[in-house]
């Protein structure tokens, strides 16, 4: 095929695809007959020069999602289109895309174990009334803050409870304590080790997956300080889940952090039957291919920028 062969063809896509003129209107503009412009139209498609991508109304990309099924061995997967979305907008859209995947699943568990963060909260927020019946949300990591954000942590897990009109356990200890024996004496009062029970129980989880940043969660929390971030960094750190930082293949980074941070662990997660991480943003790349890589999900929700990065970097 010709170079001007090609350039006619493009141009017949442009004005059906992005003008939106009908066969018949481009084939009189370009006099042309109404077959030629049909056979171009497909000869596009063929070529490559059209892509055709499938959106779900309120802006999934189905084509993605299926492919992050396919190549990670998911149960399921949602993509939210970006379209040049902001921080806060994106955070918005992924936000009411999990709370409605949440509803949407059947049969209903009858414990829900939640993390927390920004993420968690806009969840929440975008939970519909009466989106469970009879459901036990569980938090399943330390939350009281050392920083500026004090309550926010609780709200997740209180609010879809109180939506579904069921019930909430919340786990009244720090994320990350100073020293392992603080961890281990509070892990050994009965109200802590009841909750722990109950997170351990739940046989479905839903939780966000953090950035490795200098103003995460858990550093505006006061948990961590800046110099910790990039020591763990540097270590091979690529996020957390659940305040547990991993590597690029989903393995604990720094033992001893880990022995001070107070909730389920990595494994405690993995022996979940439904496991939903979100995660939305380039700062999070690592982490969400980290979860992928190491079967910590059965259900990824994450932006189409995020979708397309580990598709294509997927071995």
């Amino acid at each position: 095929m010709s170079e001007l062969e090609i350039q006619e063809m493009v141009r017949v896509a442009h004005l059906y695809y992005e003008e939106m003129l009908t066969q018949e209107s481009i084939a009189k503009r370009l006099n042309l007959t109404r077959w030629k412009v049909g056979r171009m139209l497909r000869e596009a498609r063929e070529l490559g020069i059209v892509k055709i991508e499938i959106t779900h109304a309120g802006g999934r990309l189905a084509e993605l999602e299926s492919q992050l099924v396919q190549r990670f061995g998911l149960s399921s997967a949602v993509v939210v289109a970006n379209h040049g979305a902001t921080e806060a907008s994106l955070l918005d859209s992924v936000g009411r895309q999990s709370a409605q995947h949440l509803a949407n699943i059947n049969p209903q568990p009858a414990t829900l174990g939640v993390g927390w963060g920004r993420t968690m909260n806009s969840v929440a927020q975008h939970a519909r009334a009466n989106w469970a019946e009879n459901i036990m949300v569980v938090q399943m990591n330390g939350a009281l803050t050392r920083g500026s954000s004090e309550g926010a942590q609780n709200e997740a897990a209180q609010i879809l409870a109180s939506k579904a009109g069921g019930r909430h356990a919340l786990l009244p200890v720090p994320a990350i304590v100073d020293l392992e024996t603080v961890r281990e004496g509070l892990e050994r009062d009965s109200t802590v080790s009841h909750i722990l029970n109950l997170a351990r129980s739940a046989p479905a989880a839903l939780f966000s997956m953090g950035a490795i940043t200098e103003n995460s969660v858990l550093v505006e929390s006061g948990y961590l300080k800046k110099e910790d971030v990039r020591r763990l960094k540097s270590l091979g750190a690529v996020g957390d889940v659940l305040g547990r930082f991993i590597s690029a293949e989903g393995k604990t980074i720094d033992t001893h952090l880990d022995q001070r941070t107070l909730g389920l662990t990595i494994d405690d997660l993995k022996e979940k039957e439904i496991r939903i991480g979100i995660t939305h943003g380039k700062s999070k790349l690592g982490v969400t291919m980290a979860a992928l890589k190491s079967k910590l999900l059965t259900t990824l929700i994450t932006d189409e920028e995020t979708a397309s990065y580990v598709v294509s970097t997927h071995d």
